[in-house]
């Protein structure tokens, strides 16, 4: 068992605390507005004030626009694409307009979708990508050209879904409404767009053509919607294959439900079977490097920011997605610029280093949420971290299986500290409950993820590793305090 230390990082530590208390007064603030925005909220509903009034509209500011979405986040997940066709339909099908990459799956979905966009940024295409969830703010979820969009856009555009509404959204609805009349106005080149949740009922499936449907690895996540067998997720991801419009599938093991569906619909199928060759392998704290050839494409000695072997595979899966746009709708992009998007690529929270020595400990970053995620988490830390203390941190959602995916992390664990995301998190003491049954490695609970940073850091050590996990929401608080520094 690597040494557990407790001290040498004064210095770190009362920055660290400065920016903290700094947070924390920002965010006592935002949630008073928020709880403010709330009583509103409760009071229009009794007394029948509506939001859906063209007049009240018209003057939404972006953070009424904020608190309407968090009121249409108590809807909860809603699957079914007839609220979404409606408002589409009334806004004049801004959906129809566009040049749509459609990308489902469980795992890997944002980064294939940021690799396909920096290739195509590179390729001289004006690029615009929908995805979820946001780290720091909801405008991250649309942007054009790697920026997001403003907040008067945003107030804009959500002015404009809601009043082409007779009935109230659901948050997803709302915000994929959102994205593609931002790109229809925009005249973007291609619109990359991320599902929610499955694909088949998805409120993204509004796609009649897409250039190319992509399907990243399914795996078990909202089994409650999807089904409990991975063949019955892969068929609910399959939902996005259209008539005749190319898909590009990750290696799988339910490779056969989708060489199926594919073929039903004479839909050209792209997957790397088993003649592959990875070559040149090099991992780096900064970068990993290889060369690959495959029956579509070689290339050699590529670059890719984003750590992780996973992401290693999510690039090549990239790669078959541009290898299928060149195929089938004639796309110009060249080995150069696949090569300069992969260098630039970069996609928040995923096995992401904010920190490292001499200002601190290695801390590491991952949105892992679950199990495979979990397991690909846990596969990193003992890669590129196999002799040095790592200290887990830890905050899982509510109705996460948080027993599996603790179980794929704790053998990477030299201690553990259980803590909580400023949203929709499962109390610190379950998760410190079920880790005291597993093993007897040092567990804290810190409920107050600030506070519960701060000691990971003082437990790691100088030279030791915090490795924050479990939760997209607990990696935005947690990424902000480094972005602002």
């Amino acid at each position: 068992m690597r040494k557990i230390t407790s001290g040498g990082l004064f210095y770190f530590i009362v920055n660290l605390h400065l920016t903290l208390t700094t947070r924390r007064l920002a965010q006592v603030v935002n949630y008073t507005i928020e709880w403010y925005d709330a009583i509103c909220g409760k009071f229009q509903q009794k007394f029948s004030i509506s939001w859906n009034s063209k007049q009240r509209m018209r003057s939404i500011t972006y953070d009424q626009g904020l608190a309407y979405l968090h009121g249409s986040y108590a809807k909860g997940i809603k699957v079914g694409l007839d609220g979404v066709k409606t408002v589409l339909s009334n806004m004049g099908t801004p959906q129809e307009k566009l040049r749509i990459i459609h990308v489902a799956g469980t795992n890997g979905k944002g980064s294939t979708c940021a690799f396909l966009q920096h290739i195509l940024i590179a390729a001289g295409f004006k690029v615009g990508i929908f995805t979820s969830p946001h780290l720091h703010r909801y405008n991250e979820r649309i942007v054009i050209n790697n920026q997001p969009i403003s907040d008067e856009d945003f107030a804009r555009l959500l002015t404009a879904v809601v009043t082409s509404s007779d009935k109230r959204l659901s948050f997803f609805e709302i915000l994929t409404c959102m994205a593609y009349s931002c790109f229809a106005e925009e005249a973007v080149d291609v619109a990359i767009i991320e599902t929610g949740i499955g694909g088949r009922l998805d409120s993204t499936n509004v796609i009649k053509n897409p250039l190319l449907s992509v399907i990243t690895a399914p795996g078990y996540d909202h089994q409650e919607l999807l089904g409990e067998t991975l063949s019955q997720i892969a068929s609910e991801d399959a939902g996005i294959i259209k008539e005749g419009c190319p898909v590009a599938v990750y290696p799988t093991p339910v490779l056969s439900i989708f060489k199926e569906i594919a073929a039903k619909k004479s839909s050209p199928l792209y997957y790397i079977g088993e003649n592959i060759e990875l070559t040149d392998l090099a991992y780096h704290m900064d970068k990993t490097d290889f060369s690959i050839k495959t029956a579509y494409f070689s290339y050699q000695s590529l670059s890719i920011r984003l750590l992780g072997k996973h992401q290693i595979q999510n690039a090549i899966h990239a790669l078959l997605c541009v290898e299928a746009l060149r195929q089938c709708h004639n796309m110009l992009i060249s080995h150069e610029e696949v090569r300069q998007g992969l260098a630039q690529c970069q996609w928040s929270g995923r096995f992401e280093l904010v920190c490292q020595p001499p200002k601190g400990p290695y801390i590491i970053l991952d949105g892992a949420h679950n199990v495979d995620g979990a397991r690909t988490f846990r596969e990193s830390l003992k890669l590129y971290f196999p002799e040095r203390c790592i200290v887990l941190l830890i905050g899982v959602s509510q109705h996460k299986d948080y027993k599996n995916i603790l179980q794929q992390m704790l053998s990477a664990a030299d201690a553990v500290i259980c803590t909580c995301s400023n949203f929709k998190a499962l109390p610190a003491e379950i998760l410190a409950a079920y880790i005291k049954e597993q093993t007897d490695i040092p567990i804290w609970i810190i409920p107050n993820w600030d506070d519960a940073l701060k000691k990971a850091v003082e437990a790691a050590g100088p030279e030791g590793v915090v490795a924050a996990a479990g939760s997209l929401y607990l990696i935005g608080d947690i990424k902000g305090v480094f972005d602002s520094d």
